[in-house]
């Protein structure tokens, strides 16, 4: 299920980014899974496949289905767990990471 989105205060700060304004209800950053860098990095290319498995449902508009499909693959679930392991390991150098960008960014 996605997480609603909540108005953020009006004391914080934001990009001016429409979606920016927003916030998802969840357990927060502190609560993501960790992997290491191999695992992570395995778990980002196969949510990149999944995501192209998705494209011929997305092209007939199966959107039950797609969404079936979304919800059922767990590196998609665990993507920002695996991207935020990828970014804290030593296997990315700091030119990479900034080229990435931060999860504002994503």
């Amino acid at each position: 299920m996605l997480a609603p989105l909540l108005p953020l205060p009006a004391s914080a700060k934001t990009s001016g980014v429409a979606t920016s304004q927003y916030q998802t209800r969840g357990a927060g950053a502190s609560a993501l899974k960790k992997f290491s860098a191999a695992d992570a990095a395995a778990n980002i290319r196969t949510a990149r496949a999944d995501l192209a498995a998705c494209r011929p449902l997305l092209s007939r508009k199966s959107y039950g289905p797609l969404l079936a499909q979304i919800r059922a693959s767990a590196p998609l679930k665990e993507f920002e767990a695996s991207a935020t392991s990828l970014l804290s390991s030593p296997r990315l150098d700091a030119d990479d990471k900034k080229a990435i960008g931060t999860i504002r960014r994503w």
